[in-house]
């Protein structure tokens, strides 16, 4: 008696018998927590889902986010904060997944000045405000800083840059990259108020009178190529700037002029 064996491949075994690897492969309801649209709140839903499926997908993102770590503890990024928030981009037909680091979107530091100063009738008072250690991901330059773009309006110039070398521009659709993800740490000078205050005792009606002016977002420092680095830290995706096709519109800047009267 003769017995024919055959001996499979590790590939072939995971083919014939998934479950033993990846768990069931049949699709089934099942309620799961489900991150919104928005990526602002979570909610409960009946979704069709496979197990072996899932466990797929999640040991492709468990390898991406291994890589992630390892970039995240040489020291350049360690010196950059970077690492803290990582998003996953995944092409409709499931042919490539696109990971990238995007940075810290939430300040570690926070600090503040205030300064007044009051001589005679004149009075000053000044207010610094700032962020540190955090990045934002530029979505603007993520959008528009593509050559697919050109020919639909005002590009930036950056749109030129080379950053993969000589002949390297960046083409293709926007997608979320740590190309796009800048530091954002800034120091912005808040308010200005410049006053003068007349002593007016002698009148019966008006005992004192001040003037002043002021000003509102006057001067904001930093290394941060977009419109403003103080963007959203709330929800799921701090650290992003704008949304959609990075629409945001610039804080204004405010001046008053005032008076203040006594009785």
């Amino acid at each position: 008696m003769q017995n024919n064996v055959t001996i499979l491949t590790e590939r072939t075994k995971a083919l014939k018998t998934p479950a033993r690897f990846i768990g069931s492969v049949e699709t089934q309801e099942v309620n799961k927590l489900i991150v919104t649209e928005d990526l602002k709140s979570v909610t409960e839903k009946t979704i069709n889902f496979n197990q072996g499926l899932f466990k797929i997908v999640e040991e492709v993102f468990d390898n991406a986010l291994d890589e992630c770590k390892r970039h995240r503890n040489n020291a350049d990024s360690k010196k950059k904060g970077i690492g803290n928030v990582v998003s996953f981009q995944i092409d409709p037909q499931c042919q490539w997944i696109t990971v990238s680091d995007n940075g810290n979107g939430i300040p570690t530091t926070y600090g503040s000045l205030n300064l007044a100063l009051s001589y005679k009738g004149f009075d000053v008072s000044v207010m610094f405000r700032g962020a540190f250690n955090f990045q934002v991901l530029n979505r603007q330059r993520m959008h528009w800083e593509t050559t697919s773009r050109i020919g639909e309006g005002n590009l930036p110039r950056s749109v030129l840059e080379k950053p993969f070398g000589s002949n390297s521009y960046v083409k293709g659709a926007p997608a979320m990259q740590s190309y796009y993800v800048e530091d954002g740490d800034y120091v912005k000078l808040d308010n200005i108020n410049v006053g003068y205050t007349f002593n007016l005792k002698k009148q019966k009606v008006i005992q004192r009178l001040r003037l002043y002016v002021a000003g509102n977002n006057l001067l904001t420092m930093t290394g941060y190529k977009g419109l403003d680095p103080e963007v959203s830290i709330k929800g799921l995706a701090p650290g992003v700037e704008g949304s959609g096709a990075g629409e945001l519109y610039p804080t204004t800047r405010q001046f008053t002029v005032g008076l203040n009267l006594l009785f």
